[in-house]
């Protein structure tokens, strides 16, 4: 298994702690399309990308400190490479960018989300796309 993908899906797990599982398909999700706009249709997982993302956009400690068990990370593991596959419809309708919900940052003032999951705010602004 890559390093990478397992720092990923650790990043993820710590983000998403005690959320419904979609929280966690919805954010891979938006990571996902994140990465096809910023590096093209078949890009790999990019761990400065995702991992930046989940620190930065989600608040999540650097580094996450809690403690990780065998079957949660592989549950983890398990909608990260589905996500990745296509294999779980994206429940974000294509978004790119997201934000707890109980703040917002300056980029998402005037934009209109277009799905709230868990706690967080989905958007696929074409202007989100520079």
């Amino acid at each position: 298994m890559s390093s990478d993908l397992q720092k990923i899906a650790y990043a993820l797990w710590c983000a998403t702690n005690n959320e419904p599982e979609v929280s966690q398909i919805a954010i891979a999700w938006a990571l996902r399309n994140k990465s096809r706009v910023l590096y093209g249709i078949n890009c790999q997982p990019k761990l400065s990308l995702c991992h930046e993302t989940l620190c930065d956009e989600l608040d999540a400690p650097k580094p996450c400190q809690k403690q990780l068990s065998a079957p949660q990370i592989w549950c983890v593991l398990a909608n990260l490479c589905r996500v990745w596959a296509g294999q779980i419809e994206d429940p974000t309708e294509g978004a790119i960018a997201f934000h707890l919900h109980n703040v917002t940052p300056s980029w998402a003032v005037g934009l209109q989300p277009v799905a709230l999951i868990g706690r967080r705010f989905f958007y696929n602004s074409p202007t989100l796309n520079a």
